[in-house]
């Protein structure tokens, strides 16, 4: 039986009416890999390969009763990200009747309040969101999680090697004792290095194994490069000019390093373009920017419907938010990392099946960088992270946040944390009794007849 004939008849349909012509092969992969194991799965594939629906497909396709609470919790690094992603969950599961939820800031609370209510259906949530609502809502938390069968992690690469995964590894061993079976993890990216694949797997703790299903397809590369040497107020407009050009025929991601780049590129631009009577439009987008002009942006450049335009913009957008078909990326100066490279390239030639990068490079060292980080991508190699063994802050902050879930905890159980919960067990038996007296010396913890609360 092929992939497609395991999905259920609304899936089926959604699929029909949504005009694929057919499952993309990381798709195929995935829906026989959930229906043929009980395992964890990994996703690993290139940006615009069909991650979201790959782990989401065969998720929702193994669900048989979604009245008996929440089933799916989708877990993400960016609020723009859940934004994204809702309205691509929400038009498939209206076909099956599945209620969809987001729970950010930004949310409906009063959506939010009808799932605690009613669990039912999928929930996108960031990790501080989870982490706010087991420390202000407890007892509505128990019941949220009760049925939950799927955690899903989104661009888990952002997750690895920091603190912040480290926290949400926390979050999920706390839900997860909520949950009345084991549930089974999705992780998704599309910047992995293979020598990380055993570190990767183990970041889901659990009682299942977990498989990788790997594509490693990837468009071929065009690459311009440039070099500015010269006085600092020369080599800017040089390249300033260079850029312009490109967007006169090219709709682009520029990529600069600073906030404080993005801004000078993005009105230095539109300024030409105002000189020169230009019909491209020109944007700015980074974490200062207010939402409103964000959401300008991004609308623009996904119903842009052939008018050129280009986005100047930080980091916010090099995960996955979908803004439709992008010409070529400028990246200028050096990326931050070859990961972050892979990111950005991965933006564009989502029609065309061919990336364009142009690379601009104002000073010799970025030059040298830029160069390296380039020569690894085309290798096919990327970043390797390093694994944070003994995260004193971290667990000093999930002790505080524990007691807060618990309104307390007896004293014994706080000094076995390390025991109780597997993201802690390479800190020794001292060492948590030093952090809990550290805490306590602090007035960060009080113990009164043995129970340990917040201070």
């Amino acid at each position: 039986m092929n992939s497609y004939d395991l999905l259920q008849r609304g899936i089926r349909k959604y699929i029909y009416d949504a005009g694929w012509e057919s499952l993309r092969g990381i798709q195929e992969a995935s829906i026989k890999h959930v229906h043929n194991t009980e395992n964890n799965l990994i996703l690993a594939a290139p940006t615009a390969s069909g991650k979201t629906e790959a782990a989401f497909l065969p998720a929702i396709n193994s669900i048989k009763d979604w009245d008996s609470g929440l089933k799916i919790v989708y877990i993400s690094p960016l609020i723009a990200l859940i934004n994204d992603q809702f309205r691509r969950i929400y038009e498939l599961c209206n076909y099956i009747n599945v209620p969809v939820t987001s729970w950010h800031g930004e949310a409906s609370r009063a959506k939010k309040n009808k799932l605690l209510k009613d669990p039912k259906g999928i929930l996108l949530i960031t990790p501080e969101s989870i982490e706010a609502m087991l420390c202000l809502r407890p007892g509505e938390a128990k019941g949220l999680f009760r049925g939950t069968e799927w955690i899903i992690v989104d661009e888990i690469h952002s997750f690895l090697g920091n603190n912040r995964g480290i926290q949400l590894r926390s979050l999920i061993e706390r839900i997860k004792l909520y949950m009345e079976k084991e549930p089974r993890f999705i992780g998704m990216s599309a910047t992995l290095n293979r020598e990380d694949y055993k570190k990767v797997k183990s970041f889901f703790i659990s009682e299942r194994a977990t498989d990788v299903l790997l594509d490693s397809s990837r468009n071929p590369l065009e690459v311009t490069k440039s070099y500015y040497e010269s006085n600092a107020k020369k080599e800017s407009r040089e390249a300033l000019e260079e850029i312009y050009d490109y967007s006169q025929r090219e709709s682009m991601l520029v990529f600069p390093n600073s906030r404080a780049e993005v801004e000078r590129l993005a009105v230095g631009l539109s300024r030409l373009g105002k000189q020169r009577g230009s019909s491209s439009r020109y944007f700015a987008h980074h974490s200062s920017v207010s939402k409103d002009m964000r959401l300008t942006a991004e609308k623009f450049a996904k119903d842009s419907g052939g008018e050129l335009f280009t986005i100047c913009c930080t980091s916010t957008l090099e995960l996955g938010i979908d803004i439709g078909s992008v010409d070529s990326i400028v990246q200028y100066n050096a990326p931050h990392s070859v990961s972050s490279l892979a990111q950005r390239l991965g933006r564009g030639g989502r029609t065309t099946g061919k990336n364009i990068l142009h690379f601009i490079a104002t000073d010799e060292w970025s030059l040298l960088q830029g160069l390296a980080a380039l020569s690894l991508y085309e290798e096919g190699l990327i970043d390797r992270f390093d694994s944070i063994i003994k995260p004193y802050d971290v667990l000093a902050h999930q002790i505080l946040s524990i007691l807060l879930e618990n309104t307390g905890m007896p004293l014994e159980d706080l000094k076995n944390i390390n025991k109780n919960f597997k993201c802690w067990q390479d800190i020794e038996d001292d060492e948590c009794i030093e952090l809990l007296e550290y805490l306590i010396e602090k007035n960060y913890i009080e113990i009164l007849e043995n129970e340990a609360i917040t201070g």
